[in-house]
């Protein structure tokens, strides 16, 4: 680590108390969607398949692997026989998820250039191309599934993406950035700007009960919301 990054890890707490403090008085940062346009050419990774590659097998890889099995572990105790993950990207995740349980595993992402990706590295993916609040389950799933994607939508699509999949599923495991859980620091990563969903309410509404509460743990700035149907 150069001393420029060391700096900058440091400060990180300083700049996230700043940040949350901002946020308190009705200054907020500037938003994932509006940085990168996601509501018109989907996410930076999204548009070339290498790039997609990269961010998780080799710029965060260690992160990334460390974040996927604290979840899979997570969904291995609930005994899953079929898994569904919205937007599941290139099927990372998913595919520790599968491993880790020997579920039959399915997976929603509106990127064309992440689904192609995935069929090619993980054949036993089932991936489907299409946006996710247009996606309606013909089958039902002992889990369904979200990593670091709700947190990127706003309240309108998260509700709907929440509603179309809870008739079909026993188990809904919410992996996404709840504000209240952050450190300073963890906060800092997030700068990036999230929506921060009242996940407990969206579920109640759908007959769910939450079972489990995972705070972050070390880089990991995500939450894991286990959620029971009544």
């Amino acid at each position: 680590m150069s001393i420029g990054e060391k700096i900058r890890y440091n400060l990180r707490p300083l700049f996230g108390f700043v940040l949350k403090t901002l946020e308190r008085i009705g200054i907020k940062p500037i938003r994932y969607e509006k940085m990168f346009g996601l509501g018109i050419s989907g996410t930076v990774e999204g548009r070339q398949e290498q790039e997609w590659y990269n961010s998780y097998h080799v710029t965060n890889k260690n992160r990334v692997k460390f974040e996927a099995q604290r979840l899979a572990d997570i969904i291995k105790k609930l005994s899953p026989k079929s898994v569904l993950e919205l937007g599941c990207g290139f099927g990372y995740m998913l595919n520790v998820v599968q491993k880790s349980t020997g579920a039959k595993c399915t997976g929603v992402d509106m990127q064309k250039n992440a689904i192609t990706l995935g069929e090619k590295l993980y054949p036993k993916l089932n991936l489907i191309c299409d946006n996710c609040s247009d996606y309606r389950p013909k089958n039902n799933f002992d889990v369904v599934m979200t990593s670091s994607f709700l947190a990127y939508t706003n309240k309108k699509t998260t509700k709907i993406c929440i509603d179309s999949c809870a008739p079909v599923t026993k188990y809904f495991v919410i992996c996404e950035t709840v504000g209240r859980h952050l450190t300073n620091r963890q906060y800092m990563l997030a700068v990036s700007g999230y929506n921060y969903h009242n996940y407990d309410k969206m579920m109640e509404h759908n007959g769910f009960s939450k079972v489990a509460e995972i705070l972050p743990e070390g880089d990991d700035i995500r939450t894991i919301l286990v959620y029971e149907k009544n």
